[in-house]
């Protein structure tokens, strides 16, 4: 939708709506849709957990446990970019967020690194590093905004899944981190990466091998979502 602006009164107008739809909490008018990304799938399986275990297979159990907590919810919908162990190009995810228009995106995936001593949990967000536009008009203004907006609201559902992600990695909070990555780039949609654990670390393949981790971090998931909607069961 384009904007055009010819008298200031249409800026004033403009504005006020603006402010009223930034004021509004997500899913208030209507069923929120959160969109779940696993990570990898197909000919891609992600780092290895064990000889039968790929972080493509981790990731969509957590996922399906999520949108199976989280079914018939009032005030939440659940969406999955992938539901089996398929191929799926960067640009098909970001094309599966155009099409859902989703309030809150959420990519999930499981980390490695040089160091075996590295070890826990870590979210990303896009962060507010980015050159921020020059408001010239009121359109770059409105734009600004609601990048603002975006921006803060994935700060703080990055922040309640911290919080509630804690207990499943003692002392493994390597707390909210902030990253220019592709899935990032919808400006209109709060979106975080979760980090679940170090294949490369011994306590966290360990853990992560555990049959019964990936509901509990799917619980964990589900509840900072409810959290963050304000739905049922959440932790306001």
């Amino acid at each position: 939708m384009t904007y055009r602006f010819g008298k200031p009164h249409g800026l004033l107008l403009f504005s006020a709506v603006l402010l009223l739809f930034l004021s509004l909490p997500l899913g208030s008018a209507s069923a929120a849709v959160v969109l779940l990304d696993p990570g990898h799938g197909g000919k891609d399986p992600g780092v290895k957990i064990s000889g039968s275990l790929s972080e493509a297979a981790f990731t969509l159990e957590i996922a399906k446990n999520v949108e199976k907590r989280l079914k018939g919810g009032k005030n939440l919908k659940v969406v999955l970019t992938r539901s089996g162990d398929d191929d799926l190009s960067l640009d098909a995810r970001l094309k599966a967020m155009e099409r859902e228009k989703p309030d809150l995106f959420v990519s999930l995936h499981v980390n490695a690194g040089f160091d075996r001593k590295a070890s826990g949990f870590e979210v990303y967000y896009l962060g507010f590093g980015g050159t921020p536009e020059a408001p010239a008009d009121g359109g770059a203004i409105a734009r600004d905004m609601v990048k603002n907006k975006v921006l803060n609201e994935s700060n703080r559902f990055g922040q309640i899944v911290l919080k509630h992600l804690d207990p499943q990695f003692p002392r493994g909070n390597r707390n909210l981190r902030d990253a220019p990555m592709v899935v990032f780039q919808n400006p209109s949609t709060p979106a975080v990466l979760i980090e679940m654990g170090f294949t490369t670390n011994q306590e966290d393949r360990k853990r992560l091998q555990d049959p019964n981790f990936p509901k509990a971090i799917a619980e964990a998931i589900a509840s900072a979502i409810e959290e963050f909607a304000g739905a049922p069961g959440g932790k306001p």
